[in-house]
């Protein structure tokens, strides 16, 4: 591991030695300062990988320090280490944008763990990401050559997607390539399969297929009208489901979320989707049923 550089920012510097000797023999490079005004010269001077600041210090205390701090390197992570343990104290450094917070006494190993996990994230990431992958890799591509029913291709589809949008996160350039010869295959095998399967489906009762976009309102929407309260029914066009799945987090803070699947019609253009979908009929039923609304 290259050597990060730590500033630590403490009245009682001098008391901390055995956290320091710790920190060192682990590849830590750490900087003491005593007060505020001199670990702001300190960072003027030279890049630092991450500040330790003690919360109550005479002249400048550590909210005020890290303002500052802010103000010349605003992208350098910093940590709080206080004897306050009020959780009020604690809102207001995360709030401050502290990226970390130890109460003392603070033992070695927990400082090692908040470094580790703020300087070293991503390496970490990427290592657990490929251990994961080496042992999910045999069981997707086993899944892609099995595939033969909806709930199948479901769980292919929403797995592909969650190492891809990992990967993204991650940018390991090796992994990618493996996970795109897996997709391309997956994608095949996959319009094969739906070309043997769509006529079946087209001609089966809603009950007897997998839900297509004639079958949403039915199955999903009606019920829930019939419930108290308001339902709004949000139709997004062209949303991947890959797309969806990176939205989904986010959502998650305001509702509760419960993902259900099924299958555009063929071919899945916005005008024959969206008709289906509110007419309940696929295209053809449409033009026979309604010849007065069809066009050409």
């Amino acid at each position: 591991m290259e050597n990060r550089h730590v500033l630590w920012v403490d009245d009682e510097i001098d008391l901390l030695k055995s956290h320091i000797i710790y920190l060192s023999e682990r590849g830590y490079v750490v900087s003491e300062a005593t007060n505020g005004p001199d670990a702001l010269d300190m960072v003027q001077e030279k890049d630092y990988d991450l500040v330790l600041i003690d919360e109550m210090m005479p002249v400048m205390d550590g909210l005020e320090l890290l303002k500052q701090l802010k103000g010349i390197k605003p992208d350098l992570p910093a940590v709080m280490v206080t004897k306050n343990e009020a959780e009020e104290l604690m809102d207001q450094a995360l709030g401050s944008h502290f990226d970390g917070y130890l109460t003392k006494p603070v033992n070695p190993s927990q400082i090692l763990s908040v470094l580790k996990r703020i300087l070293d994230k991503k390496k970490i990431e990427i290592n657990q990401f490929s251990r994961r992958w080496a042992e999910g890799f045999a069981d997707l591509k086993k899944a892609v050559d099995e595939a033969d029913s909806d709930a199948d291709w479901f769980a292919i589809q929403t797995n592909l997607c969650g190492w891809e949008l990992e990967l993204d996160s991650i940018g390991n350039r090796d992994l990618v390539d493996m996970l795109r010869e897996i997709r391309l295959e997956a994608d095949r095998k996959f319009s094969r399969w739906i070309e043997s399967s769509y006529p079946g489906w087209i001609a089966a009762s809603p009950s007897e297929r997998p839900a297509l976009s004639m079958d949403i309102v039915d199955r999903w929407l009606l019920d829930l009208l019939k419930l108290d309260g308001p339902v709004l029914f949000l139709v997004i066009d062209c949303l991947r489901l890959d797309q969806w799945l990176a939205l989904e987090p986010i959502l998650t803070d305001y509702f509760n979320i419960k993902r259900d699947t099924g299958f555009a019609i063929l071919p899945s253009a916005t005008p024959y989707s969206r008709d289906a979908i509110f007419s309940g009929l696929t295209p053809a039923e449409i033009e026979r049923l309604h010849p007065e609304l069809w066009y050409k």
